[in-house]
């Protein structure tokens, strides 16, 4: 008979212990019957067979009880094992897109038409003025020539170096396209007027032939000695 015996430590030594102890009440059983006639003999030897046979039997079943279930014995160490928990990456959430600046709309090519830049001006009679120039106060001559745009005589008359004024009327911001068709078509032209109300409104031509605006702001021509008169000028 072959015995395959398994495992290391107590639990093989149990289970050697079993076996050696049905083994040895095996042979005690068959050694009485070869020995049946000597029954003195027998007998001893029966008994010291069996305890044996008993003791290994009970030997390895009390080792068998200190094994667990995995074959592990009483002095087996266990090693615990710490498993390092996995975390798992969050993806970022995405940075929004900037936002695009809102964009300035320019001025546009019309209303940058229509602008006008003015400056207040005084004409003391008699004087004139050079609207290119940066004046704002008439100087003393002898009238509309040369480079002067604009001249107030001794009668209070007002005269333009480049030709006839243009009556205007409207806004201030418009003034530039009124006063370019108004030149052009020779709408409403005075060669001279007497600027004596304020509000009055001319468009007129500079001696560099640019196009030119004017308004009436004070007036106080009805002086004898002093009069003079307080424009609104703009070129373009």
């Amino acid at each position: 008979m072959t015995v395959l015996v398994g495992g290391s430590g107590v639990g093989g030594a149990a289970a050697a212990a079993i076996i050696l102890g049905v083994v040895t009440s095996l042979a005690a059983v068959g050694y009485l019957v070869v020995t049946r006639n000597k029954t003195v003999f027998r007998a001893v030897t029966v008994v010291a067979v069996l305890v044996i046979g008993i003791t290994a039997t009970w030997v390895g079943v009390v080792n068998a009880d200190f094994t667990d279930s995995s074959g592990a014995g009483p002095d087996s160490k266990v090693t615990t094992v710490a498993t390092t928990p996995t975390t798992t990456a969050t993806s970022a959430a995405p940075t929004a897109a900037p936002t695009s600046p809102t964009s300035v709309s320019s001025t546009s090519a019309s209303n940058i038409a229509t602008e006008t830049t003015t400056r207040e001006v005084r004409l003391d009679r008699p004087s004139g003025i050079d609207l290119e120039s940066s004046g704002t106060k008439g100087r003393k001559t002898d009238g509309a020539t040369g480079g002067i745009d604009l001249y107030l005589d001794d009668f209070n008359v007002l005269h333009a170096n480049g030709g006839d004024f243009h009556k205007d009327g409207g806004p201030e911001a418009g003034a530039r396209a009124r006063c370019a068709e108004a030149i052009a078509a020779q709408h409403n032209a005075e060669p001279q007027l007497l600027p004596a109300s304020p509000g009055m409104q001319y468009c007129f031509t500079t001696s560099e032939g640019r196009t030119a605006w004017l308004r009436v702001k004070h007036s106080a021509l009805l002086s004898f000695d002093a009069g003079y008169v307080v424009l609104a000028a703009a070129v373009w």
